[in-house]
């Protein structure tokens, strides 16, 4: 979802010790529909599941409602809220985005020093004592460190085509040791996307050794400085480089302003460091148990794997000169500090609703290590017996390394219940276990699902809203006709997809406490149901074009159809585009495979999806 180009700043707030006048409280009753199969995480693999009663968290409806205040009210683009503020790494020695690459080559070719990375336990700084030097040396094609009669070599590794690797020679004790900033450290522990193999040369210099030699004078690093600093360091001579901005430096200082409040913050509140900045939120959100109760409908899925998000895959983040037409040679990446942030993530509707593909969400190949399950049931004796008895009828496999592994095909819910429930804990092992047994979690993870077409009778309060701020929450609440929302995860998958039918309840104080009973002898409530929402809806469209110097945007309808972020959005939440030609849709809509991530294409608008365009094969 784009950026808004300003933020819009919200009503003046109010004292929380009172119900204000003018200000509005009651709460909106939400009817809430599955339309394919949810999942919203609890207790492991089902949904929060207090006294044997499912139940689904408020918190759920709130991330969901937030979001689409925050897109819908223009609000601000804060990092810790709608995204991590941190320095992104690359090494791009082949890469297709060609400025990449060059500049790349150009930082790296020269000026690298090699050395010894030191850890000052006492107040937990790092340094680095300069190497008397470095030279190649024949590759082992396994990342290792080897002591040899010249210094310690550095193999990181085989790759096509690469044939040396390094040596570094022992300390240049003559020269001064370069310290390295605690910034420059963090980036270093941030950058998730080194591989799993490589190095991580500050837990070695903590340990001071790895798994083959100590490092008596350190581990050996290669590195640049810059006055007598470290400016970057790796563990081989082509080291990724950290890019020179981070995050936050790629979002327009008009949408980080801490000056004013947006809609979002008045509504929801916010938290912060300074305590003047703190706010209160005036929305509550209640859990909910289905409206069938024990009887709701749930089935086991072993979910395909879903990878984290790449923010490296920068072409899909930043805005590019060109959108999807962007040659190789013009990609805009994270030092380019011209270069903006592209906006919110949302995931499409992916599953028809009439005919739900459980192929797009479930694994039905689930292979994994017999000796790892077996290291685990060893310790479980409740399962023992079980896997005794089912081991036998299980497909046992051996890869290319000769290494046993179980192979399980087809829908989990049709194995004997023994087998499901041992395969249901053991994919869903937490990480203290594996530590412990050191065995290997398996990547996917065996959920719980509810169903389509149960129905979650859900509620939100409200206290001293605005007719602004009320009519924000029901605008995304009450979506366009053919709309609905994505709730819980798998949403990249087809799950989640719901509809929401709100009704609103206003609450009079002064009528409420003026008399015991109402006019047909009934206790006084003070409640009113309103019957139509497009009042308030219409109030917060109009305020918004108003803020933006937009006065045709008089009308909830108008905001939607004269809106380009509106009409994008409409887009994202269409839910008629998966039930129309849904073998089409899902094609368009799929997740890119690894040659297409290699090849750079830009991440299309929502509304060029729409109209056909789709990732060419590379």
């Amino acid at each position: 979802m784009p950026l808004n180009e300003k933020v819009v700043s919200a009503e003046p707030g109010v004292d929380f010790d009172s119900f204000a006048e003018g200000r509005l409280s009651g709460y909106i009753d939400l009817s809430i529909e599955t339309l394919t199969p949810m999942f919203i995480r609890g207790n492991k693999e089902n949904l929060l599941n207090p006294n044997g009663q499912l139940i689904l968290q408020g918190s759920s409806i709130r991330g969901l409602l937030r979001g689409l205040v925050e897109i819908c009210s223009c609000a601000k683009f804060k990092a810790d809220h709608q995204f991590e503020d941190r320095r992104m790494y690359f090494r791009a020695m082949a890469d297709m985005a060609i400025r990449l690459r060059n500049d790349y080559k150009n930082e790296i070719v020269d000026g690298v020093e090699a050395g010894y990375l030191r850890y000052n336990k006492q107040n937990r700084s790092y340094s680095i004592q300069p190497a008397q030097g470095f030279d190649r040396v024949t590759s082992s094609g396994r990342f290792k460190y080897k002591k040899s009669r010249e210094g310690i070599e550095v193999h990181s590794g085989s790759m096509p085509g690469k044939n040396q690797n390094w040596i570094v020679f022992p300390p240049d004790n003559s020269k001064d040791t370069i310290e390295i900033a605690p910034k420059l450290i963090k980036a270093y522990e941030g950058d998730d996307n080194r591989s799993e193999q490589a190095f991580d040369v500050l837990k070695l210099a903590r340990k001071g050794k790895s798994s083959s030699i100590d490092f008596p004078d350190g581990v050996p690093v290669f590195f640049k400085q810059k006055n007598r600093m470290v400016t970057s360091f790796g563990h081989t001579r082509n080291y990724r480089l950290p890019y020179a901005g981070t995050v936050a430096d790629h979002v327009p200082e008009r949408l980080k302003s801490d000056q004013i409040s947006d809609i979002a913050e008045s509504i929801f509140g916010k938290s912060g460091d300074d305590q003047n900045q703190i706010l209160a939120g005036r929305v509550f959100f209640e859990d909910t148990a289905p409206r069938r109760m024990s009887d709701v409908e749930t089935r086991l899925a072993a979910l395909k794997i879903l990878g984290n998000p790449k923010a490296t895959t920068f072409q899909h983040y930043l805005q590019q000169p060109d959108g999807i037409n962007t040659a190789k040679e013009k990609l805009a990446h994270w030092g380019d500090k011209r270069a903006a942030i592209r906006g919110f993530k949302q995931y499409w509707h992916r599953a028809n609703p009439e005919r739900p593909n459980q192929k797009l969400w479930t694994e039905e190949n689930l292979v994994f290590k017999k000796q790892d399950i077996e290291t685990w049931v060893k310790s479980e004796e409740k399962a023992k017996k079980t896997w005794t008895e089912a081991k036998f009828n299980l497909k046992v496999e051996k890869d290319a390394n000769e290494v046993e592994k179980v192979r399980i095909e087809g829908d989990i819910n049709l194995l004997p219940d023994g087998l499901r429930s041992i395969l249901t804990a053991y994919y869903n092992l937490d990480g203290a276990t594996t530590k412990r047994l050191n065995i290997t979690k398996p990547q996917n993870s065996i959920v719980n699902l509810v169903l389509e077409n149960e129905r979650f009778d859900a509620k939100i309060r409200f206290e001293n809203l605005t007719e602004i701020e009320l009519g924000a929450l029901l605008f995304v609440l009450q979506l366009p006709e053919g709309c609905a929302h994505k709730l819980g995860m798998g949403k990249s998958l087809g799950l989640g997809s719901v509809k929401i039918v709100p009704k609103l309840r206003i609450i009079n104080h002064s009528s409420r406490y003026e008399s015991l009973f109402d006019k047909d002898g009934q206790w006084q409530t003070g409640i009113s149901e309103e019957n139509s929402l497009e009042d308030y809806k219409n109030a917060f469209a109009a305020y918004v074009g108003k803020k933006t110097s937009r006065p045709q945007i008089d009308s909830a309808d108008a905001y939607w159809s004269q809106d380009d972020r509106m009409e994008e959005l409409r887009h994202m939440l269409k839910l008629t585009y998966a039930s129309s030609d849904a073998g089409n849709w899902q094609a368009k809509t799929r997740y890119m495979q690894l040659p297409e991530f290699r090849s750079r294409p830009v991440l299309p608008k929502p509304s060029e999806v729409v109209k056909d365009n789709t990732y060419e094969n590379p």
